[in-house]
């Protein structure tokens, strides 16, 4: 498989990217998303249709946006906005999966800990078990046909006191559909 990145481009509009992707089996297009410019949810808009016939992944917001930092920097709100924009746009287009950085920026080493701690807990905010690309309802019915005896592992990193609830509800939900 390859994937040609619409980064390629030098606007919005990447019409000349997915052309050659259209052309070729087994190619298909990496969405390096610009939810800074304007426009660009209409450019998106404009070739859906087209972008569901071909392989897709995405990328994360990369130009204006930083996953390392607090929640009352300034640049915290767009990120999580695009983030959940990138996250939903993956499931549309039923992507293969989307490409997060834990960061965008220099990571000093002295403040590298506290850039991952923010990082984690920031992904946690737009990430759960139904936020991902899996397809998670056809995941468990694949489950309970061909795997019923196996073990679920649920695996999360080192959860903070406000995740512990997003935990309970994954295992009530799974507990729920007879797992």
């Amino acid at each position: 498989m390859i994937l040609l990145s619409t980064l390629m481009n030098d606007n919005i509009d990447f019409e000349n990217t997915l052309k050659i992707a259209e052309k070729y089996p087994n190619v298909g297009l990496e969405i390096f998303p610009l939810w800074h410019k304007t426009g660009y949810d209409l450019v998106l808009e404009k070739y859906k249709k087209r972008l569901t016939q071909i392989p897709i992944s995405v990328h994360e917001q990369y130009y204006e946006s930083e996953h390392s930092v607090d929640d009352n920097d300034e640049r915290y709100a767009f990120t999580t906005m695009a983030t959940k924009k990138s996250i939903a746009l993956t499931k549309e287009l039923n992507g293969r999966y989307m490409v997060y950085h834990y960061n965008n920026m220099e990571v000093k080493q002295e403040e590298r800990e506290k850039m991952l701690f923010n990082t984690r807990k920031n992904l946690q905010e737009v990430k759960r078990m139904h936020d991902g690309t899996l397809d998670f309802d056809r995941f468990i019915e694949c489950y309970k046909k061909y795997t019923p005896h196996a073990e679920i592992v649920l695996e999360y990193y080192i959860p903070d006191e406000k995740d512990l609830v997003g935990i309970e509800k994954d295992i009530e939900e799974l507990l729920e559909k007879g797992l």
